[in-house]
């Protein structure tokens, strides 16, 4: 009977405090992967900005 109870409230423990730490975990490393593809994405276009013939200064001589 004991043991019984005690499942249950670890069962019920782990759902309750268990489960939002893990999808605050998860929640984080999308945002975190989110945010790496839309910084790599600036800085291929702003890099493809400077790379572009318009800002180059070779007809300037």
């Amino acid at each position: 009977m004991e043991l019984s109870l005690i499942s249950n409230v670890l069962g019920y423990f782990l759902l309750r405090v268990g489960l939002p730490i893990v999808l605050l975990v998860v929640l984080g490393i999308l945002i975190d992967r989110w945010e790496k593809a839309r910084r790599r994405a600036v800085d291929t276009s702003e890099f493809d900005a400077l790379d572009s013939p318009h800002n180059s200064h070779e007809h300037a001589h």
